[in-house]
């Protein structure tokens, strides 16, 4: 079930000619339309049939990957935050720039953790 509240059609309470916009909208559909009431101050439309539940975005993933603009995923890698002065110049170097996941990891990442990038 989702609620609408009363200002869905612009800034402010509904007034009066928009509550009427709205009624003649759904009475246009049909007589009765299913899976519509009128509230108090809200439109209530009840959701019929089965809708597939949206999937979340694990959070965690989310924060550790991005996607280029290729489709690729990026990812910062890691040994460069602490026990540095042990560590080449060169190699902490070339830990600086963002690493590359190998093509076998990427469907996974993007259908279990990012499903919608």
């Amino acid at each position: 079930m989702r609620l609408f509240p009363t200002s869905v059609l612009g800034k402010g309470p509904l007034d009066e000619r928009k509550k009427g916009d709205l009624d003649r909208f759904f009475t246009s559909l049909s007589p009765n339309p299913p899976g519509f009431e009128k509230g108090l101050d809200f439109y209530i439309f009840y959701i019929e049939g089965n809708k597939m539940p949206k999937m979340k975005t694990k959070k965690s993933a989310a924060k550790r990957y991005s996607f280029t603009g290729t489709g690729k995923v990026k990812y910062k890698k890691q040994n460069l935050r602490h026990i540095l002065t042990k560590k080449s110049s060169k190699r902490k170097r070339k830990l600086r720039h963002a690493g590359i996941l190998s093509s076998d990891n990427i469907q996974a990442i993007k259908k279990q953790l990012l499903p919608y990038g």
